[in-house]
């Protein structure tokens, strides 16, 4: 009875080996988040790394959606938890175990990961540890922003090398100085980074306190605005490795970071629009060159720099005066007397008068001067002068006949 016993739970062991192991054998198509630092305050700015461009990765049709479940912790900074270095290597464990169990050995399922911050970090450190151990990642894509790791001028690699073990922060419990940046494989990667987004881009020269105050200024504004990010507009700055594995995209802001809040405080719009194209030159003299087309993105870390070339200089000081004319060009436009147009006659209208009669044509005289209208004054002063007439007349007839009588008499009486 005993070896049937045994038999019987061998059996079922078995077969519940094989069902787990059936429902398992179909891989899915799977979409990972992987969120940044969070200090588990609700703020609605980015609420995870799986709603960057209005949340399109978690709509794919026929792909599950899983988010990674770590500290993302900054240490104190963050009130408390394990700090960064732990919080990241928990999260690439994490992260590693997921994407082996969504393509189940298969590497041919599409895996796509979203990776925000601090969660850039981990899926960096995710390619170079699967990279290294020679995992098929040939359909696992990477989708990273806001990436601290960015070889150009993400903050963590601008730090120069000091060594494997670097330089500890123990408030944050973050290390510097041994960090490398995101470096290509087999699997597709892609950066996505707002212009002066200070963890994703970082002042290559911080002797420009200008610089260094705006970089702040937009980290706290684009740094957590990348729900909104378009990756497919036409005005990015698209660059890639020269064997195409790395694509990074840069979003150009228009206006400085350090702009934007003077105008929130209280600057008019047109005095911000003057000022912009001189201060973004001054600004721009910290970063080197965007890279800008096929190949022309880094390999190697950027690291900080104390001053810069003297063909840098030379090119500052052109984009400097550049920005001069066009804020000249644009206080020129706003200050600029309008010419009024030539002055015109003015029209009188005249007034419409009724006719006199409806069988009188329009242009006659007589249906523009209505009887009423005429003056009675003309009539009396006519009279008058009439009247006048009449007896100078008669005085005349009176005389002559005075003067007629009085030769009569005369005659008269000389001849008695």
């Amino acid at each position: 009875m005993a070896v049937i016993g045994k038999l019987v739970v061998a059996f079922l062991t078995a077969l519940a080996m094989t069902i787990a192991t059936a429902s398992h054998a179909v891989a899915d198509p799977t979409v990972i988040g992987v969120d940044g630092t969070t200090v588990h305050i609700p703020i609605d700015i980015l609420d995870g790394a799986l709603d960057v461009n209005h949340g399109e990765l978690k709509e794919l049709p026929g792909y599950d959606v899983v988010t990674i479940d770590y500290p993302r912790s900054l240490g104190l900074l963050t009130l408390g938890g394990p700090g960064y270095d732990k919080s990241v290597n928990i999260g690439k464990t994490k992260t590693i175990e997921e994407i082996k169990k969504a393509q189940n050995g298969d590497p041919s399922v599409p895996v796509k990961l979203a990776c925000y911050s601090q969660g850039a970090d981990v899926c960096t450190q995710v390619n170079d540890e699967l990279r290294e151990s020679g995992y098929d990642q040939s359909n696992v894509s990477y989708l990273l922003f806001g990436n601290v790791d960015n070889a150009e001028a993400g903050v963590k690699v601008r730090f120069p090398y000091v060594s494997e073990k670097g330089v500890f922060i123990p408030i944050a419990g973050i290390t510097f100085g041994n960090a490398t940046p995101t470096s290509g494989s087999n699997a597709q990667i892609t950066q996505l980074l707002y212009e002066y987004d200070f963890f994703a881009r970082a002042p290559e020269y911080p002797l420009n306190l200008l610089t260094d105050l705006n970089a702040i200024v937009g980290g706290a504004l684009e740094h957590g605005a990348y729900k909104w990010a378009d990756p497919y507009a036409p005005s990015n700055i698209v660059s890639t490795t020269p064997d195409g594995r790395i694509t990074n995209i840069m979003i150009p802001v228009n206006e400085v970071p350090l702009l934007t809040v003077a105008r929130f405080l209280g600057m008019p719009r047109v005095v911000a629009d003057v000022i912009n194209p001189t201060l973004k030159a001054i600004i721009d003299t910290s970063y080197g060159p965007v890279p800008n087309g096929p190949g022309t993105y880094p390999t190697e870390a950027t690291p900080f720099k104390l001053f810069p070339t003297k063909e840098k200089v030379q090119t500052d000081i052109k984009n400097i005066q550049k920005g001069l004319v066009e804020s000249k060009e644009k206080l020129e436009a706003l200050v600029k007397p309008v010419t009024p147009p030539p002055a015109m006659r003015p029209r009188i209208p005249q007034p419409s008068i009724p006719s006199e009669s409806p069988n009188v044509s329009a242009g006659s005289s007589a249906s523009r001067i209505s009887p009423s209208r005429r003056s009675p004054k003309v009539t009396t002063n006519t009279s008058s002068n009439a009247t006048d007439t009449v007896k100078a007349q008669r005085g005349q007839n009176s005389k002559r006949a005075t003067n007629t009588t009085h030769r009569a008499v005369r005659g008269s009486g000389g001849n008695s």
